[in-house]
């Protein structure tokens, strides 16, 4: 392919792309690439991969199902360190990260 209509493709996915993140799901590849694979990436971006037909862009059920299940793992992610720090929340003192350390607010007021 040579480089006008390769990003004269890139330029016609792009305009295609609605938001400034995308959901894309991948293609299989001869390369190697797995077909079926979820990611998000900025739409200059997934406009390359779908223009080299590495990706496509998810329906929007199944950008709805991703962020879901990025949203539930955050948030059990935050449950566990809760419980396994025994702290909920950052109080005044600050908050304690995974590996013990605490971070302590000492910005400037006026």
């Amino acid at each position: 392919m040579d480089l006008r209509s390769y990003y004269k493709k890139v330029k016609e996915a792009e305009a295609t792309l609605k938001m400034s993140d995308v959901v894309l799901v991948s293609l299989a590849t001869s390369e190697g690439g797995k077909d079926g694979v979820f990611t998000e990436a900025p739409r200059t971006v997934a406009a390359k991969l779908i223009a080299e037909g590495r990706a496509r862009a998810a329906t929007t059920a199944e950008a709805r199902e991703f962020r879901d299940g990025l949203r539930a793992g955050q948030e059990k992610f935050q449950q566990d360190e809760a419980a396994r720090t025994g702290r909920h929340g950052a109080g005044e003192e600050g908050s304690e990260l995974s590996n013990g350390t605490v971070l302590r607010w000492t910005g400037m007021h006026d």
